[in-house]
């Protein structure tokens, strides 16, 4: 790893994907992750219904384990008739269920973070949510329902948090 890759000269670093947050959270305890669609929206969705949502990497046998361990609902494939990745599936989530909620790019950033606490946000850009490759995947797989809901604004009263391995509901003080 070269100096510069870690910016230590700035006070605010940026950097892409799972290598750039072991990067630049080497030294420091707070790294915000930016995931536009699923997973962030997913998050947002279930904490409003006071849930608790535990990241994880892949949905498989080490998730199924994963959840079991931390007395959790392992989230279904997408599009199944349960809860999932997919934000409008957690809208009747039960208020104090805790969920793992496993994804290959925002869920996994979370999970691998060597910091102690890690924000999850997401920018709500319509025109451009939909015309991105993600926005037109979800679109065309049936699920746009989930880019209405990532892009509504000024909906939660509460930032997304994660301690100790868990998301959990954070009102502002």
């Amino acid at each position: 790893m070269t100096d510069y890759a870690r910016q230590e000269s700035y006070e605010v670093r940026f950097e892409w994907g799972l290598v750039g947050l072991r990067t630049v959270a080497m030294d420091d305890p707070v790294a915000v992750v930016v995931d536009v669609l699923s997973f962030s929206t997913a998050v947002s969705v279930a904490l409003s219904r006071k849930a608790v949502v535990l990241p994880f990497v892949w949905r498989d046998d080490r998730a199924a384990e994963y959840a079991r361990r931390h007395d959790a609902l392992l989230a279904a494939s997408r599009g199944s008739s349960t809860y999932s990745l997919s934000p409008a599936s957690l809208r009747a989530l039960p208020p104090q269920t805790r969920i793992v909620l496993p994804s290959p790019n925002g869920s996994t950033i979370c999970f691998e973070a060597p910091c102690s606490v890690v924000f999850a946000a997401q920018f709500h850009l319509p025109d451009t949510i939909l015309r991105c490759t993600s926005g037109t995947e979800l679109v065309q797989a049936g699920f746009a329902t989930d880019i209405s809901l990532a892009a509504e604004l000024d909906v939660d009263d509460q930032a997304s948090i994660l301690c100790g391995g868990a998301f959990v509901p954070q009102s502002p003080a």
